[in-house]
């Protein structure tokens, strides 16, 4: 009973420690000006994917970061937009002053300023009211303005944001073969680990009932070893199935952002935007 408790509570801390979530923290700067763009392409990316699945406040985080990395209108003018489409303002304004309060040398300050003062003044209709959807056929309904695309930056021609959640079908049939494979093998050592603890209990109560110091000796050795084995095997059983699970998981959501990006006929660039930093 003793052995049992012991791996159900590895278990419970495993696959809790390896489930709790993760607070974003957006990184230091790079002194390398290539690697600050390109972190601020990445930021950008995940900002975008948030943004188009209606994560604001996720959103928001992103775009701060990116900004933080690599000053830039595009990332401005969606930090822009999405203040003005959260539902929630109070963590949206809450994000834009602890950016201002923590990078007061940033050149996009002024501009974090004047979106901050219009959202507390309740102005949201203002919020750059020069960039405006494309124009648009007038039986067509109205569309709220559009997400702007990956910036062009001009420093690093190779800025290319992270991979997208279209995986390649290969990727995603090896995460598929390799997350079952994971499930497998954690059940085939689960089950060798439930076989081990039987016998270590066979052997205890073989022990227990011993006329004979030599035999009691031989039970408790056996008892042990089993015990340890048992052990063992619960926790690798436990690290398979919980990464085979994740794996399939991963796969799974990538399959659904796949067919969620496809959906998507294009991300409209808005034109004549006019941010002074």
């Amino acid at each position: 009973m003793r052995n049992i408790i012991i791996c159900l509570t590895l278990i419970l801390i495993s696959t809790g420690a390896m489930g709790a979530p993760k607070k974003f923290k957006c990184p230091a700067v790079p002194e390398q000006e290539a690697v600050a763009v390109k972190k601020a392409g990445r930021f950008f990316t995940a900002g975008e994917k948030l943004a188009l699945k209606g994560q604001y406040n996720r959103s928001m985080q992103r775009y701060l970061c990116s900004l933080k990395m690599k000053a830039h209108p595009n990332t401005m003018f969606n930090i822009a937009q999405v203040a003005k489409l959260s539902d929630d303002k109070t963590p949206i304004l809450k994000l834009l002053n602890r950016f201002r309060e923590q990078n007061p040398e940033h050149a996009a300050v002024p501009e974090i300023s004047r979106l901050i003062a219009k959202m507390e003044a309740g102005d949201y209709e203002s919020i750059n009211p020069e960039l405006t959807s494309p124009a648009r056929d007038s039986s067509s309904p109205a569309e709220s303005a559009p997400i702007a695309t990956l910036p062009n930056i001009e420093e690093n021609e190779s800025l290319t944001p992270e991979p997208t959640p279209t995986s390649p079908p290969n990727r995603l049939r090896k995460m598929k073969i390799f997350g079952i494979i994971a499930i497998a093998g954690g059940a085939a050592f689960t089950g060798v680990g439930i076989g081990f603890a039987a016998g270590s209990a066979t052997a205890k109560n073989n022990g227990l009932a011993a006329t004979q110091y030599s035999d009691y000796t031989f039970y408790e050795n056996q008892h042990k070893g089993f015990a340890a084995v048992s052990v063992i095997s619960f926790i690798v059983g436990v690290a398979g199935i919980t990464t085979g699970t994740i794996l399939l998981m991963k796969r799974k959501k990538r399959m659904a952002q796949s067919s969620e990006s496809a959906s998507q006929s294009f991300i409209l660039t808005p034109t004549g935007m006019q941010i002074n930093f």
